[in-house]
């Protein structure tokens, strides 16, 4: 009985970790969708002034 307590116990501690990345993730995830809007309009830029250059 002991071995499946000490399973149990690492499998929770597992799937804390997993819950805590998880909620890491999701609170990173606005600030990458904002850099990625913001070089995809650099991109946009660059190409308008490449093209007006030439």
């Amino acid at each position: 009985m002991y071995v499946l307590e000490a399973l149990n116990e690492k499998r929770s501690w597992v799937v804390q970790l997993v819950n805590l990345a998880d909620k890491e993730r999701e609170s990173l995830e606005s600030v990458k969708n904002e850099a990625e809007d913001y070089m995809n309009k650099e991109v946009k830029l660059a190409i308008k002034s490449f093209k007006i250059c030439f």
